[in-house]
C-alpha cells in the first residue's frame, strides 16, 4: 500500500489492526519505483503473537530506515507460505474509509487505484528536545574550558599535556 511520508526521520515502528491464523506475521517498508510499484527494501516488522481475533498490534523497526518529508513509500503484508493453504492474514480497512493505491500479487501482479486501503501508523524515532541542547550546550561549554585553560598555560609558559 503506497503513501506519503508526513515527517522526516528514522522509523520507530508501525502498528496494524490483524488478525490471522499464524502466529508471526512479517511487514515489509519499501521505496517507491514510480510506474514499478513497490521497489528497494528499506524495513522488515515482525508481529509476533498474532491470533484469530482482531488486534491492534505494534512492530519494532528491524534497522530504523530515514524517511524524508513528502516522498512515496510501500508498506506491504508478506503473504504465508503459498504450499499452506490454510493460512491466513487479516489486514483490517481503515475507518473511515480511506483511498489510495495499492499493490496486489494474486492472481496477476497489478497496482491499483483509488482502492479502499488498510489502516497502518508508522511511528518515528524522534530525538528528544532537551537531549540535543544539553548535548549542544556541554560541547560549547568543554569548548570555553579547553580555550580558557590553554590560554592560561600559554600565559604561564607552560603547555598543556595530553596523552
Amino acid at each position: 500500500m503506497q503513501f506519503t511520508s508526513s515527517m522526516t526521520g528514522m522509523v520507530g515502528s508501525i502498528v496494524v489492526p490483524l488478525s490471522a491464523t499464524l502466529a508471526d506475521v512479517t511487514f515489509q517498508l519499501r521505496a517507491d519505483a514510480g510506474v514499478a510499484g513497490a521497489g528497494l527494501l528499506l524495513d522488515t516488522f515482525t508481529f509476533h503473537g498474532v491470533t484469530g481475533t482482531p488486534q491492534l498490534l505494534t512492530a519494532t523497526s528491524t534497522n530504523n530506515a530515514q524517511l524524508t518529508a513528502g516522498t512515496f513509500y510501500w508498506l506491504e503484508a508478506v503473504a504465508p507460505t503459498p504450499s499452506l493453504q490454510n493460512q491466513s492474514v487479516n489486514w483490517y480497512y481503515a475507518a473511515p474509509s480511506v483511498n489510495g493505491t495499492v499493490e496486489v500479487e494474486n492472481p496477476i501482479p497489478a497496482i491499483l487505484t483509488n482502492q479502499s486501503i488498510s489502516a497502518f501508523a508508522v511511528n518515528a524515532v524522534v530525538p528528544e528536545p532537551a537531549t540535543l541542547f544539553a548535548t549542544g550546550l556541554a560541547l560549547v561549554l568543554f569548548s570555553v574550558l579547553y580555550r580558557h585553560v590553554t590560554r592560561s598555560q600559554r600565559r604561564r609558559g607552560t603547555h598543556p599535556k595530553f596523552p
